[in-house]
């Protein structure tokens, strides 16, 4: 019994991790990794387009994400989130406003990047559990200008 363990060990331990794709957001000029386990719709509204990233299995609404490009951000999670940090720094070389939200469920973050005078990026993302807040903090940090 031992032995078969250790095989099924061994199996699990060689099996190489599912990796995320580098897929284009649109035609923004950015990419993102996109995990598989995620698919990725376009909006597009009057003056900007809304990028929303979903569990391929439709019946997961506890994690979820979103990119915003145009000249308003809405900033601002949800009415139920209470704000629990801010900061300032620099996201894609730019300036950027990032708010921590929480409620005794989940956590949302999101933020807004000036990336220059007439347009920004806002992306967002949230989460039931600390793991999934972790991938999809690692695939938001991978969005990248072409």
């Amino acid at each position: 019994r031992s032995a078969m363990k250790s095989r099924a060990v061994a199996r699990l331990m060689m099996t190489p991790p599912v990796r995320s794709e580098k897929t284009d957001v649109g035609k923004t000029g950015y990419t993102i990794e996109l995990p598989p386990a995620f698919r990725m719709t376009e909006r597009q509204g009057p003056d900007f387009t809304v990028f929303y990233i979903t569990p391929n299995d439709s019946t997961n609404t506890k994690t979820g994400a979103g990119i915003y490009f145009g000249p308003a951000p809405d900033e601002h999670g949800p009415d139920s989130l209470v704000r629990i940090k801010e900061s300032t720094g620099t996201v894609l070389g730019k300036t950027s406003h990032t708010v921590d939200y929480k409620t005794k469920k989940y956590e949302w973050i999101e933020t807004v990047v000036d990336e220059d005078p007439s347009r920004k990026i806002q992306f967002w993302y949230f989460a039931y559990n600390p793991s999934d807040m972790a991938e999809l903090g690692k695939m938001m940090a991978s969005l990248a200008k072409k």
